[in-house]
Formats: structure tokens, C-alpha cells, sequence
């Protein structure tokens, strides 16, 4: 988003967790964990997992799901209430997918990196079910706040551009690669330490990507 001055002005954190994951609070601060990065195959695929980051802020789902489990707080939750809940984050989930589609094929991604992030969301969901059960079906997982990732999958091929297809580096493919090395680096450390969580933030995106120097 070139032309959105305000983006400058949100502030980006890689964390140090071995989960594929990435989420933002309420005023736009955004959070990669280290495994996230690490595990990307193009600049495309960051770029819509950001704009995904990105656009929770834009539709203002951390404040409005603040306001449910604070009222939810004031009383016993319900199984009924949790799902309601959970309902209402996977919502939220696929309106952010929405938003992120189009920001990023606008900025002239391709849409496909889109698909190819949500895929591999639904590897790692299969393979952390498999940790606990001998087969998998998604119909008996227990309600999340995320959707289940062929529902998912599902929406991003029916929205994605039709033969317009963008390009997955626009930055520079050996820019990106020399992030890439230095995240699967520091993730690979990771696995062989023991950390505080408190102490979890490790690094700004920015300085993570443009001072620190990768050799």
C-alpha cells in the first residue's frame, strides 16, 4: 500500500515461537513469529499474510472482540456462547482473508501465494490433530476461532482473479531469500534453546529485515 502513509507508523514484531502463526492487536501492531517467516516460500505469500494481519485492523475485529468476551466475562460462558464465539472469530477470519485478497493482487501479487499460505495452514491444522488422534475429520474437530482450512481454501480459489495472475517477488526475490535464510537461521536456533516467554518479542521487523546484517 504505497500510498497509505499510515502504514509507515505500524509497528512490526517477529517473535521468537516455533508456531506457524502471526496476529495483530487492537492498535494495529502487528506480530510474526519466527516459524512463520521461516516456513514462506515467496514474498508473495508474506505479503498476503500481512495484508491478512492487516486488514483484522482495518475491520476493527480485535475491538469488537474485546466487547463480546468482556460481556461474556460478566457471566458463566455457555457451550452455546462459546461457539457463538468461535463462530464469530472464524467470521472474521474469512472477512480478513476477503480484504487481503484484494489488497495484495491490487499491489500486484499473485493471487495463487493467497492459496499456497492457506494450504499450508491446513497441513500443519491436520498434522496438529494427528498428534492426537489416529485419523482426521474435520467435522469432529471442536470449534475454533479459526475456520477449518478447507472452508477457507475454498473461498480464497472462489475469489482469487481469474487469468490475471501477479508476480511473486516485487520487492526482490533476493531480498526476500536473504530473509528467509537468516528467519529459517534463528528458528533452527530457537529449537535448540530454552526461552522466557517473557521475553518472547525478540526483534522489530524492520530492523530484523534492513540493519541486521546476514552473512
Amino acid at each position: 500500500m504505497p500510498d497509505n502513509a499510515e502504514v509507515d507508523n505500524y509497528e512490526i514484531y517477529i517473535t521468537r515461537s516455533t508456531e506457524f502463526n502471526a496476529f495483530t492487536i487492537n492498535d494495529g501492531t502487528i506480530f510474526v513469529n519466527i516459524a512463520c517467516l521461516a516456513q514462506l516460500s515467496s514474498e508473495a505469500e508474506l505479503a498476503f499474510l500481512m495484508a491478512h494481519e492487516y486488514a483484522h485492523y482495518q475491520l476493527e475485529h480485535g475491538k469488537r472482540s474485546f466487547v463480546k468476551k468482556f460481556e461474556n466475562k460478566k457471566r458463566k460462558t455457555s457451550l452455546k456462547e462459546l461457539q457463538q464465539l468461535n463462530a464469530f472469530s472464524q467470521k472474521n477470519e474469512m472477512a480478513s482473508d476477503n480484504l487481503a485478497m484484494v489488497m495484495g493482487t491490487n499491489a500486484g501479487y499473485d493471487a495463487r501465494a493467497m492459496d499456497l499460505l492457506i494450504q499450508k495452514l491446513i497441513f500443519l491444522q491436520k498434522k496438529q490433530v494427528l498428534q492426537f488422534s489416529e485419523s482426521y475429520n474435520s467435522q469432529l474437530l471442536y470449534p475454533t476461532s479459526h475456520p477449518v482450512g478447507e472452508e477457507r481454501l475454498l473461498q480464497i480459489k472462489s475469489i482469487a482473479p481469474v487469468n490475471d495472475r501477479g508476480s511473486l517477488y516485487i520487492i526482490g526475490e533476493d531480498e526476500f531469500n536473504k530473509v528467509k535464510r537468516l528467519a529459517e537461521y534463528e528458528f533452527l536456533k530457537l529449537l535448540d534453546e530454552d526461552f522466557d516467554l517473557h521475553e518472547a518479542i525478540s526483534f522489530p521487523l524492520k530492523k530484523f529485515m534492513y540493519i541486521r546484517n546476514y552473512q
